[in-house]
């Protein structure tokens, strides 16, 4: 799952409507867990392990093998990576507001549920990450925070 770095004024998080549903995930709210156990099939295509065609027999003492030793495996070669891409219609209209349009103005292209958001939808702000801050034990006392 990507997420873009952005300042959206008060909220922690802003998460397209079209793309909860569309991928149709399983939240548990108490838990805080996430599962995509309903997604449509295009989400799915490509993903599943394949088990291989010949099987390898690599020749290892595996008595020598003690716990908590790990055992590293390595894929040689090319394997194929499916490309799967959706954009949320927040992504749409972000991209339409990066295009240069002449005689427009900024609130009208902008959808009414958005415009408490307007500041993340400016170039200005999207240009610009936010300022770093160490993590510490002291940072409840940050005033930059």
């Amino acid at each position: 799952m990507d997420f873009s770095i952005a300042n959206i004024s008060k909220n922690e998080i802003f998460l397209g409507h079209d793309w909860l549903k569309y991928h149709n995930p399983k939240i548990d709210w108490k838990q805080s867990t996430l599962e995509f156990s309903r997604c449509p099939g295009a989400c799915h295509r490509g993903s599943m392990v394949n088990s291989p065609e010949e099987e390898i027999d690599i020749p290892y003492n595996w008595d020598e093998m003690e716990e908590g030793d790990h055992l590293l495996v390595v894929q040689i070669g090319q394997e194929e990576l499916p490309l799967r891409a959706y954009q949320s219609k927040v992504g749409q209209l972000a991209e339409q507001m990066y295009k240069p349009q002449l005689s427009q103005d900024f609130n009208a292209k902008l959808p009414a549920y958005c415009r408490p958001y307007h500041k993340v939808f400016e170039k200005k702000t999207f240009d610009q990450l936010p300022l770093r801050v160490t993590l510490g034990p002291c940072n409840w006392a940050n005033p930059r925070i």
